[in-house]
């Protein structure tokens, strides 16, 4: 007799009035199934279409797929409510911003020797690197030449609720939150956004300090990814194992959390949206943080743009990937501690790298380069996300 998949994610013999031990639910129609190569069959509901479970007669992972019968009439995206399969592609618009910014020269050396001009008081301590905020203190207007914002200026925490408003309109009509609740994403974006960042900087202190055990090696990572003449591979191994490992590792506390029993109760598109509030609260704070400490006095209006709409979609694209992939293996989070791990290596090696390299490229000032590993790391999302369209256009009444 083939196996039912619950889904509180329980398996249990299938048939006529069978009912999950775990949970009560009846069995329902079936619309998705997997065949182990030990002969094992799985029968499961719509929402395990595309993620895999584990067999438990062999081991082996199995890919659930859509049920291939009449009775499951294809529908319109029209009649389901949801956005044509192409539309999602119009979230690159949020990378235009750091194109650009490969067209305009920003020389800063230029624009401190003219500010040194213009301020003979404050070239010697200019010349002496001294604190930006004791400098730019002593300038008129609290700026260097040619910087947007003065120093104190606040204008960074209205750039935070501009661009908030910006990600949820975006989000909500391109890539749509399927079973995820508003409410669920405004606090998981506020929790990585807060918690999560204030625990990063103390795991960074603590592997700092010489005293946090194998954290000294992110430590090492760290120093390896920002000192000066390292190769670019060296800065590669350092980014994506330090930066980039703490970074997206933190970014995923909200998912492990929600996919640690197996039991998360979410589509693809809930899944995808987890991720893209944490990422999108991690990138966020990011961005009020980096304005109020090293752009304002000093940058340029692009670079606000670019922090405040680049780089908080490249967090909430590099999230997403790694809740997408946590909800396809979700049957191996519900299952030995080294199968989570291993299920969580899998899904946050991807966009580790990415971040890394990213990084790496800029560091090295490879800009182009750079802006095409984020057009990489988006497309990348975007096309595990549109499998959800595939689902949709043969499974009725799946769209939210």
């Amino acid at each position: 007799m083939p196996s039912a998949l619950c889904d509180c994610g329980q398996v249990f013999p299938a048939g006529v009035g069978a009912a999950c031990p775990r949970c009560g639910a009846p069995f329902r129609r079936t619309e998705a199934t997997a065949a182990c190569a030990c002969g094992e069959v799985f029968l499961g509901s719509a929402s395990w279409i595309y993620r895999e479970v584990t067999c438990h007669k062999c081991g082996r992972a199995c890919e659930l797929a859509v049920v291939e019968e009449a009775r499951l009439a294809v529908v319109t995206r029209a009649e389901a409510g949801a956005p044509m399969p192409k539309a999602r592609w119009a979230f690159l618009a949020f990378l235009l911003p750091l194109v650009l910014l490969l067209f305009l020269n920003d020389d800063i050396e230029k624009r401190l020797e003219e500010t040194a001009k213009e301020n003979p008081s404050v070239r010697r301590l200019l010349e002496m690197g001294e604190d930006p905020d004791e400098v730019l203190e002593k300038l008129p207007g609290h700026r260097i030449h040619g910087a947007w914002l003065p120093r104190e200026s606040p204008l960074p925490w209205l750039f935070l609720l501009v661009s908030t408003a910006a990600f949820a309109g975006a989000y909500r009509y391109f890539v749509p939150p399927g079973r995820a609740a508003w409410k669920q994403l405004g606090l998981v974006a506020l929790f990585t956004g807060t918690a999560g960042i204030l625990m990063l900087l103390g795991m960074q202190a603590v592997a700092f300090s010489g005293e946090g055990g194998f954290l000294v090696i992110i430590a090492l990572m760290y120093l390896l990814a920002l000192a000066p003449g390292v190769g670019f591979v060296g800065k590669l191994i350092g980014f994506t194992f330090g930066v980039g490992l703490c970074e997206e590792g933190v970014k995923a506390i909200p998912l492990f959390w929600r996919f640690g029993g197996g039991n998360s109760r979410l589509d693809l598109r809930g899944a995808a949206a987890w991720g893209i509030a944490s990422g999108v609260g991690f990138g966020l704070t990011e961005g009020v943080h980096y304005s109020l400490d090293m752009y304002n006095g000093i940058a340029t209006a692009p670079i606000y743009l670019v922090r405040f709409a680049s780089c908080v979609a490249l967090h909430g694209a590099w999230a997403g990937t790694s809740a997408i992939l946590l909800w396809r293996w979700q049957s191996a989070m519900a299952d030995t501690w080294g199968s989570r791990l291993w299920a969580a290596f899998r899904a946050l090696i991807g966009p580790m790298v990415l971040h890394g390299l990213y990084d790496a490229l800029l560091s090295k000032e490879h800009e182009i380069l750079a802006t095409a590993v984020a057009g990489l790391s988006l497309v990348w999302f975007l096309w595990l996300y549109g499998r959800a369209d595939r689902i949709e256009a043969k499974v009725p009444g799946l769209a939210v």
